[in-house]
C-alpha cells in the first residue's frame, strides 16, 4: 500500500497501465474510468500470461459461488506478453486499484521497450488453483472483444483459449468478485 500512495502522489509522471486481461476491453475499462479510453499496443518482456489468478465469483446461471480463473502474469525470463497500454490519471489509478483489488500493482517500465511514461500492471501473487475452478466464457469474450483492434493479440489469445479443455470453461454471467482466494 505504501508503494501505491507514492505512485499516486507523483503528479509529474505520465502513467500507463499495461493491460492484458479484462482491462483491455474498452467498454469495461470505460465503465471504471467513466470516460472513453484508447490504447497503444505493447509487449511486456520477461512475463508470461497465465490463467492462474483465482477468485470466488457469484455465477448467475448456477446461482452459487464458484472458483473463477483470471488472467495473470508470471515472471519467465525468455517470455513476453502482448497487451495494451492505457494512459491514466492519478485519480483513475485509484479507481483501477479498487477494481483490481486482488492484484498487486507493479512498476514494469523497465520491461517495455521505449515506454511512453511510467508503466504499471496488476499481478496476482497468490495463484493456488482451487480444486474446482473455471475460466468464465464471459471473461474470455471480454478479452477477445478487447483485442479485435489488434490482430496479433487476438490470434495469440485464441491460441491460449483453444488450449483449455472444455471442462475448464463455464458459460453464463457472473457478478462481483469476492476475492476470497487471492487476498
Amino acid at each position: 500500500k505504501i508503494i501505491v500512495l507514492t505512485i499516486i502522489n507523483m503528479k509529474t509522471d505520465t502513467k500507463y497501465i499495461f493491460a492484458y486481461g479484462s482491462l483491455m476491453c474498452p467498454e469495461s475499462c470505460a465503465r471504471t474510468l467513466r470516460r472513453e479510453v484508447s490504447y497503444i499496443p505493447a509487449t511486456l518482456k520477461g512475463y508470461e500470461r497465465k490463467f492462474n489468478a483465482v477468485g470466488s465469483v457469484y455465477h448467475n446461471d448456477s446461482k452459487k459461488n464458484i472458483g473463477a480463473r483470471f488472467a495473470n502474469l508470471i515472471e519467465k525470463q525468455e517470455s513476453e506478453s502482448i497487451g495494451i497500454l492505457l494512459e491514466i490519471k492519478d485519480l483513475e489509478l485509484e479507481e483501477l486499484i479498487k477494481r483490481e483489488n486482488f492484484y498487486n500493482l507493479l512498476d514494469v517500465s523497465s520491461f517495455i521497450d521505449n515506454p511512453p511514461g511510467r508503466v504499471f500492471t496488476f499481478i496476482c501473487t497468490k495463484t493456488a488453483l482451487l480444486e474446482e475452478s473455471y475460466v468464465l466464457q464471459t471473461y474470455v469474450n471480454l478479452m477477445l472483444l478487447a483485442s479485435k483492434k489488434f490482430p496479433l493479440l487476438i490470434a495469440l489469445l485464441v491460441l491460449v483459449f483453444l488450449s483449455f479443455i472444455p471442462q475448464e470453461i463455464i458459460s453464463g454471467g457472473f457478478l462481483s468478485i469476492i476475492c476470497k482466494y487471492c487476498n
